[in-house]
C-alpha cells in the first residue's frame, strides 16, 4: 500500500513534507557512513548535517504555532503525539549539537538514528492526522499561505 502522503494530492504542505523526508534520508546516509570515516570526517559530517537537523527541529516548533491551530480549527484531532515528537526532536537536536568527538561515535550514531526514527514516524503520522485534513479542507491559496508562514518562522528560529 502506498504511504498516506503519496495518496494525497500534492500541495505546498505535502511538498514540504516530502522535502523534510529527503533531509531525514540524508542524515540516515551520514549514520551509515560513520564507521568508514576517520575522526575528522565524522566531525565534518556532523557539521554538514546539523543545519538539516536544526531545520527539522525548528520546523516542528513553527508547526506548533501556525499549522496545528489551523488544523484544530478544521477539527483535526490527535495532535498531542505530534507535539510530543516536536519536543523529542528538539531535545535530540540539542544533544547532537552538543556532541563532541570525546562523547564517542557510538553515541552520535544513536542520537542521529533516534532523530531519524522520530522524524520519519512523525512525518508519517502528521501526513495521516493533519496534512491530509488540512489539504482536503483548504484552498490551495490558504495552504500556500500556511506553508509560507511555517517556513518564515522555521528560518527565523533555526539554530544554524
Amino acid at each position: 500500500m502506498a504511504p498516506v502522503t503519496d495518496m494525497i494530492a500534492p500541495g505546498a504542505l505535502c511538498t514540504e513534507a516530502a522535502s523534510l523526508r529527503v533531509r531525514v534520508l540524508v542524515v540516515r546516509g551520514v549514520v551509515r557512513s560513520l564507521p568508514d570515516l576517520d575522526d575528522a570526517g565524522v566531525v565534518d559530517a556532523v557539521t554538514r548535517v546539523r543545519p538539516l537537523i536544526n531545520h527539522l527541529a525548528a520546523h516542528g516548533r513553527a508547526e506548533e504555532h501556525i499549522l496545528y491551530p489551523y488544523a484544530e480549527s478544521a477539527h483535526v484531532t490527535g495532535l498531542a503525539p505530534l507535539r510530543h515528537d516536536h519536543m523529542r526532536l528538539d531535545c535530540l537536536a540539542k544533544r547532537i549539537a552538543a556532541w563532541t568527538p570525546a562523547t564517542g561515535r557510538a553515541m552520535l550514531s544513536r542520537l542521529l538514528t533516534a532523530f531519524c526514527d522520530t522524524a520519519e514516524a512523525h512525518l508519517a503520522l502528521e501526513a495521516d492526522r493533519c496534512l491530509s485534513v488540512v489539504h482536503e479542507h483548504s484552498s490551495a491559496r490558504t495552504e500556500r499561505l500556511l506553508h509560507g508562514e511555517v517556513e518564515i518562522e522555521t528560518f527565523e528560529t533555526a539554530r544554524l
